[in-house]
């Protein structure tokens, strides 16, 4: 293996792990949008559950205290839901930035390995020639030796 070969070897492996860790870092940012978006669906879960049961606490008989808790109740599920909006919303550059950088990984491996097929290629056209001289030389000779 020559030289050239060895080091575009090398390259390819830290382009390999470059992608990997890009990839590793999106996958990151994807379980923080999920982990986000599930804090959503549970706090709207919640304050309907409590629109629900503060609707029941309106028939018959009033209960002040029960109707305040339950406001509270939802008020806080509803800040809750908010805040996981904002986070969810913030996480969009860092999405964006993890989405470019694993795309730049991939074309950067991608290169070296178009340059390690070129490479590649090369030494067999390279190979097939030096063949294809030594068999002339051999047909070279022999006709030589008929005639």
């Amino acid at each position: 293996m020559s030289a050239t070969r060895a080091l575009l070897d090398t390259l390819l492996r830290v382009r390999r792990d470059a992608e990997l860790r890009s990839l590793v870092s999106l996958a990151s940012v994807h379980g923080t949008r999920r982990t986000l978006a599930e804090e959503i669906r549970e706090a709207t879960e919640s304050i309907e559950a409590a629109r629900a049961s503060l609707g029941g606490a309106l028939e018959g008989r009033i209960d002040a205290d029960a109707l305040r808790l339950g406001a509270q109740g939802a008020i806080m599920h509803e800040l809750r839901r908010r805040r996981s909006i904002a986070s969810l919303a913030s996480t969009e550059p860092a999405l964006a930035r993890a989405q470019r950088m694993a795309a730049d990984a991939a074309a950067k491996r991608m290169g070296v390995e178009l340059l390690l097929q070129r490479r590649a290629a090369e030494a067999r056209r390279r190979e097939s020639r030096i063949e294809q001289a030594a068999m002339d030389e051999i047909a070279a000779r022999h006709a030589g030796g008929w005639a």
